[in-house]
C-alpha cells in the first residue's frame, strides 16, 4: 500500500465515506506475502516511500507474472527490472496496459493513484535530461518512473 492510498483511506474514514472496520480490514492485510519462489513486501511503500520492485533475472516467466498479479491485486502497480524478452511478453499479455521498455529491460503497470512526473515527462516515457553539449555525445538518458 502506497502512502497516498493510506492517506486517502484515512481521509475517507474521517469524512465518513469508509467505516473504521473496513479501513482496518485493509490495513490488517499481511504486509509480507511468501510465495514458493519469492517474498512480496506489500507495505514497503508505506515504510520506504516507493513500492516493491520485481527483479526479473533468474525467475521464470510464470513466476514474474504471478508476482505481478499479487502486486496488482493490491492496487499499487509494479515495476519489473532486468527482464528477458519472454518475461516482457508474458507480463504484457497478462496486463494489456503494461508499459514495456525493451531498451531498459523493464515492464511497468501504473498504480491507481496519481502518477508522478520526472522532468515533465509522463511516467514510463523517455526523458531527455538537461545535459551539456559535451554530454550529448554519450547518447540519450533513459528515465523510467514507477
Amino acid at each position: 500500500m502506497k502512502r497516498e492510498r493510506a492517506r486517502s483511506l484515512l481521509a475517507d474514514v474521517a469524512d465518513g465515506r469508509v467505516s473504521v472496520a473496513d479501513a482496518l480490514t485493509l490495513f490488517e492485510e499481511e504486509p509480507i506475502q511468501p510465495l514458493e519462489f519469492a517474498t512480496i513486501d506489500h507495505h514497503r511503500a508505506l515504510r520506504q516511500g516507493y513500492p516493491e520492485v520485481v527483479y526479473g533475472a533468474g525467475k521464470t516467466d510464470e513466476q514474474v507474472v504471478a508476482i505481478c498479479e499479487q502486486l496488482a491485486m493490491h492496487g499499487d502497480g509494479f515495476l519489473v527490472t532486468r527482464t528477458s524478452e519472454s518475461q516482457r511478453a508474458a507480463v504484457a499479455a497478462r496486463f494489456p496496459d503494461a508499459i514495456v521498455n525493451a531498451t531498459a529491460r523493464t515492464v511497468r503497470v501504473a498504480d491507481t493513484a496519481a502518477q508522478s512526473r520526472v522532468n515533465g515527462a509522463a511516467p514510463g516515457a523517455v526523458a531527455d535530461a538537461q545535459r551539456s553539449p559535451a554530454d550529448k555525445r554519450t547518447g540519450p538518458v533513459l528515465v523510467v518512473t514507477a
